[in-house]
């Protein structure tokens, strides 16, 4: 693609995201699971047939029973170069998706705060999917999530007066209700009929994630097996990805962005790291 052109080390990162996805791929197969190509992985998939040239990451999506059976055979299963990472797994682990990490690499993103103490391996991610319910407690949550985005990680202002105040206010006060939020979302995942409501026409993405992603049910099954649709490998994406990715990028999504927006998200990947 023209005015990026990924270097030779993306080159090698994506080819083990690649290898991971194939064997998350094999354990869904073996057991029957859904999953299929989700975000900018299924843009790519719909647009490049591939990697979007500055991405790098994959994505994929799972309802959540599958979710919560792939991590329990996961930690079972997966072979031996690679770890499923959840907050359980790996306690320090920040994030409330899980990841497939490969042993013996290292991956490090430009929001991610210096000294943390947890698997950094190249990955791809895992995202639940749940169903959508409305109500005060989604409206509630969005405005948490809204501040906890807005100002933390790599949104705040650096080395100045006004970043560490902010620091302190996303760390203290909005820590607040998020400690809540958090309590709320795991007493809900214990009552599955709330995300397994068959009346619900809409799919989203599931209580722990900041971006919704609010998809008609319609738009996503019956899954389609996607022939080499993504960098010369099938694997499943939604019954109508259009729809699909619209509701997610907006109608113009088969442009391209503009210059500014075509950037990694990566500060740092190794390879050959010892554990």
């Amino acid at each position: 693609m023209k005015n990026y052109t990924p270097d030779e080390t993306l080159i090698k990162a994506r080819k083990i995201m690649l290898e991971s996805l194939c064997v998350v791929h094999n354990l869904c197969e073996k057991y029957h699971l859904t999953y299929w190509l989700e975000g900018g992985t299924l843009l790519g998939a719909i647009r490049h047939r591939g990697f979007i040239p500055w991405d790098d990451d994959i994505d994929i999506a799972m309802p959540r029973d599958d979710y919560n059976k792939f991590a329990e055979i996961a930690k079972k299963e997966l072979p031996s170069d690679l770890f499923y990472q959840d907050q359980e797994t790996d306690p320090n682990y920040p994030n409330p998706i899980a990841r497939v990490r490969k042993k013996g690499t290292y991956f490090e993103e430009k929001w991610e705060p210096e000294n943390n103490k947890y698997h950094h391996g190249i990955f791809i991610d895992i995202i639940p999917i749940d169903t959508y319910n409305t109500g005060i407690f989604i409206d509630w949550r969005n405005w948490v999530y809204f501040f906890r985005t807005k100002y933390s990680r790599h949104n705040y202002p650096k080395g100045t007066l006004k970043r560490f105040l902010i620091h302190i206010y996303a760390h203290t006060i909005c820590s607040i209700p998020f400690k809540i939020s958090r309590r709320i979302i795991e007493y809900l995942k214990k009552h599955k009929e709330y995300f397994n409501n068959p009346k619900s026409k809409y799919m989203s993405h599931g209580l722990e994630w900041q971006d919704l992603c609010k998809t008609k049910r319609k738009d996503i099954y019956p899954l389609t097996l996607g022939k080499d649709i993504f960098e010369g490998h099938s694997f499943y994406i939604p019954n109508n990805p259009h729809n699909y990715l619209t509701a997610y990028f907006g109608k113009d999504y088969m442009t391209l962005p503009p210059l500014e927006k075509r950037y990694v998200h990566h500060k740092i990947i190794k390879f050959d790291v010892k554990e």
